[in-house]
């Protein structure tokens, strides 16, 4: 996004402890005319009734189109937009409006906001770590936003502040209207199939603060939803959601708690630690 050159020290997503790191010989850069030439088409395919997944055929990377007659949304986005993909989606009524959950899901939004002309909704916590802003970014406050009368973000917090997800509702495949959460990186679901967590940071294994986790599983309480897509890993969710992904964060709790006092012991022997590498 900052043209080809050496690692700009300025780009906050790539200092960041979430991000997988540099490269031995530093953060290399490119240009999206570089991209056209590497990357593979994207492939459009429906993950249920009015869900288009849009995903790389080469790698793990995807995002969502919400079909609505009042305006499709898309969930997320990919680095990489081509001609075959956006003739797709004009046919199927283009995009109203973009909702990422958090700063690394940015990467590409900017292609994708001029092509649809439709604004990227990021919550203001995470506003300073928009490295590349455009007229189309707008921020939302609080812990709710509803894009329309069936589709809303609620900001969970953990992997970041301002960390979203997107719950869907009425959209015909549950009879008590249960619906579905669309969560980016904000949970994922493990290699079981059946367990569901969160992390501050997947590639350095930074786990979430306990308190964090208790937002979440409270959070969560008040949504009802049968079905969970995240984004990286490729591993949904497609039935009792809810129930699993409660009961791995009760788990994940009860894992990470640590008594008051022990907190105190902890502190001062880090701040000791410290001391040896300055």
């Amino acid at each position: 996004m900052f043209g080809v050159g050496k690692a700009r020290g300025d780009c906050v997503i790539c200092t960041d402890d979430r991000q997988l790191g540099l490269l031995p010989w530093g953060q290399s850069w490119g240009t999206y005319s570089q991209l056209r030439r590497l990357e593979a088409p994207l492939l459009l395919r429906n993950a249920e009734r009015d869900l288009v997944e849009i995903s790389y055929t080469t790698k793990r990377q995807r995002c969502f189109l919400i079909l609505n007659p009042l305006g499709n949304i898309l969930w997320g986005s990919t680095t990489f937009l081509d001609d075959a993909a956006i003739v797709t989606i004009k046919k199927l009524g283009g995009i109203r409006a973009i909702a990422v959950s958090h700063p690394h899901e940015l990467f590409g939004y900017a292609k994708w906001a001029v092509t649809f002309q439709c604004p990227v909704y990021i919550h203001e916590r995470d506003k300073n770590l928009v490295v590349h802003n455009t007229e189309f970014i707008e921020t939302w406050d609080g812990e709710e936003l509803a894009l329309c009368s069936q589709i809303k973000l609620i900001r969970l917090g953990g992997h970041y502040d301002g960390g979203a997800i997107l719950h869907w509702t009425n959209n015909g495949l549950d009879q008590d209207g249960k619906g579905v959460i669309l969560c980016a990186d904000m949970l994922q679901v493990g290699e079981d199939g059946q367990t569901v967590s969160s992390m501050r940071s997947y590639h350095n294994f930074i786990p979430i603060s306990e308190s964090d986790v208790q937002r979440i599983i409270w959070k969560l309480l008040s949504v009802e939803y049968e079905r969970l897509y995240a984004s990286g890993n490729i591993r949904d969710l497609p039935v009792n959601a809810k129930v699993l992904t409660n009961l791995s964060l009760e788990k994940y709790a009860c894992v990470i708690h640590i008594p008051e006092d022990e907190k105190e012991k902890i502190r001062d022997l880090v701040e000791q630690r410290l001391h040896l590498y300055q």
